[in-house]
């Protein structure tokens, strides 16, 4: 009996988190019960929250219900507090023998819920107990039970906060980007037209130096903000097709300072086929384990460590990352751990576990650490299904003067693409969404809408929605021009279309494929000159 005080007046902390477990096989043990059970009551049914049977836990799965209406126990839910009784033959799906007798105390939980401490045994191990006590018993289970919905009420609410504040940092990253994005690109976009313009004349060579010091200062900028957005833009349990060397480059631009002052990064990128995944999670996977590479090589030694990052695909087709380092060897229990039920390490602390993570897209990690050779992971991925490109001929037609409409609300990225098409391309500028689609309800003759994404009066999906409506043939000639921010139904819309996609800052390459893509829908002969008209 002294054990059984003992739980009682115990907490989950003390007992190790086992609180009903323990309190149903003390009461076991002291009446000498053929049956414990520890449950919690609403509306006629109750889930097991302990059950014990014969001092031995029972099969009952924790969650389990137990219809009570019409059984013994039947009275405990109409407001009594305490029963004795003989034994029925049945209790739920548990079976009881002849001669047994139950005694059974409920308590309010304080959540809509009662707490029933049920025992099945003799009257003489029942008499041991006695029906004050185990009274005594269901209000502390009670108890228990309700500061258990509070931490776990507490902890939903502490996961959905992490959630919203996860959400919040990805939504200003995001933001931040399409900010930096814009003037980027006029400055990347003008010192590229420039650079052509000197490169042709007898420009002084220094000028010329420093204009291409600045571009590749600009470029720098541009990489920081690409990884930016492998992160921001990411969610966690949405398959889509990833393109792995993205995912890689935009990790390493983040871990790139913390592997400077240990090792010498090596890259080995691919350029494999895309895969079809979690595009958050692997991003997540990529920079733990990259973050363990880094933590395995001790400070002082650059020029003896090294850590490789090599991406391709196998003799079996299949996408793989791997990663390696010349650190120290992993313990056992970590190199368990990475394909075990927790990946924990002094560096990273418990995170996601890497083996489900990539099993869950049809993948598997292997994993090797050898004393004095270092450590090697290896994720491999399925690739994605990837239609194969109709056959072409090998003489590229001639490029054709198009007519093409550009729709921004940044007066100096029109003014960038303007100068990068005009050579090529007649032009026309609508400085808005609803400029555009004025423009375009009142002359439809374009081979191509370079529309920005994100515009204040109306979003360029807008726009196109609007569009497709009215008139598929001129929809289909939108090319998305984005700074890499997206409100979710912009991002649906867009995502749904297939239409072609520029990314900001972009190369005038990618702008004349961009055009050339969408203005063979619908072609039709161009004879005008070089020229640009306002719209």
């Amino acid at each position: 009996m002294a054990d059984l005080w003992h739980v009682i007046e115990a907490t989950s902390d003390a007992v190790e988190h086992g609180y009903f477990s323990a309190l149903a096989r003390a009461l076991c043990e002291v009446a000498s019960a053929r049956l414990v059970l520890v449950l919690a009551a609403r509306r006629g049914a109750a889930r097991v929250l302990a059950a014990f049977a014969g001092s031995e836990e029972a099969s009952a799965v924790e969650s389990e219900e137990l219809a009570l209406e019409g059984t013994v126990l039947e009275p405990l839910l109409d407001g009594a507090s305490s029963l004795h009784a003989p034994a029925p033959s049945h209790l739920g799906r548990f079976v009881l023998e002849n001669g047994a007798h139950l005694a059974a105390s409920s308590s309010l939980a304080g959540s809509g819920e009662c707490v029933i401490v049920c025992a099945v045994a003799s009257e003489d191990g029942l008499e041991r107990i006695g029906l004050r006590a185990l009274t005594s018993f269901a209000r502390r289970a009670a108890t228990e039970l309700a500061v258990a919905e509070r931490a776990r009420s507490l902890h939903d609410l502490e996961h959905r906060a992490i959630e919203q504040r996860i959400a919040s940092v990805s939504a200003l990253a995001s933001g931040l980007a399409h900010e930096i994005n814009n003037p980027l690109t006029y400055i990347l976009g003008n010192l590229d037209i420039a650079l052509s313009i000197l490169d042709a004349s007898a420009a002084d060579a220094d000028l010329v130096e420093m204009l291409r010091e600045a571009r590749q200062g600009a470029l720098r900028i541009s990489d920081i903000i690409r990884g930016m957005r492998v992160f921001a833009r990411s969610e966690p349990n949405v398959s889509m097709t990833v393109d792995v060397d993205r995912v890689v480059e935009g990790v390493l631009t983040f871990a790139k300072n913390e592997i400077r002052h240990r090792a010498r990064l090596i890259r080995q990128l691919g350029a494999p086929p895309s895969v079809t995944a979690s595009e958050a999670m692997l991003v997540e996977v990529v920079l733990d384990l990259m973050v363990n590479a880094v933590k395995a090589i001790p400070e002082g030694h650059v020029e003896r460590d090294e850590i490789s990052v090599t991406t391709g695909v196998d003799e079996a087709g299949r996408v793989f990352i791997e990663i390696r380092d010349t650190g120290e060897e992993m313990a056992p229990e970590t190199k368990r751990s990475i394909v075990g039920p927790c990946f924990e390490t002094e560096a990273a602390g418990a995170i996601p576990l890497v083996q489900s993570a990539v099993t869950s897209c049809g993948g598997d990690v292997s994993v090797s650490s050898v004393r004095g050779e270092g450590s090697t992971v290896r994720l491999s991925l399925p690739a994605a299904q990837v239609p194969v490109p109709a056959m072409t001929s090998d003489v590229a037609p001639a490029r054709r003067r198009c007519r093409v409409l550009i729709v921004d609300d940044e007066a100096p990225v029109v003014r960038v693409l303007r100068r990068l098409l005009m050579e090529d391309h007649d032009v026309v500028v609508a400085p808005s969404g609803r400029d555009a689609l004025e423009t375009l309800r009142r002359d439809d003759d374009f081979d191509a809408i370079l529309c920005d994404v994100m515009m204040p009066d109306l979003t360029g999906a807008d726009v196109h929605q609007e569009i497709a409506r009215e008139s598929p043939s001129l929809a289909a000639r939108f090319v998305f021009v984005t700074g890499g921010a997206f409100g979710e139904r912009a991002k649906a819309h867009v995502a749904s279309t297939k239409q072609p996609i520029v990314t900001k800052p972009f190369r005038r390459a990618d702008v004349l494929a961009a055009v050339e893509a969408v203005s063979r829908v619908g072609a039709r002969p161009r004879s005008s000159g070089p020229g640009e008209r306002a719209g």
